[in-house]
């Protein structure tokens, strides 16, 4: 596995813990695990969103949307981030 394939892979990894944390309520946990992926792939769109979706559950609206739209920046097709604007 090259360098790249390794730190997609990491990225991965970490953004489905991530996504356990937010399955769990644990908000701060899912955006560091998601943070720490965007180190390995800077350009992973969901990350973006996710943090984004636990930003506005937190009642942090307006940070919530800079992350919606960086997210629709490197991915325009993600409709799920349309209807979470929509919400904000």
């Amino acid at each position: 596995m090259n360098d790249s394939e390794q730190s997609t892979t990491t990225a991965m990894n970490l953004y489905q813990q991530a996504l356990v944390y937010l399955r769990q309520q644990q908000f701060q946990e899912a955006i560091i695990s998601c943070q720490q992926a965007l180190k390995y792939q800077p350009e992973f769109a969901l990350a973006y969103k996710t943090i984004g979706v636990a930003l506005q559950v937190q009642g942090q609206e307006e940070e919530a949307q800079k992350y919606y739209l960086k997210a629709l920046e490197i991915q325009p097709d993600l409709a799920e981030v349309y209807a979470n604007l929509g919400n904000i």
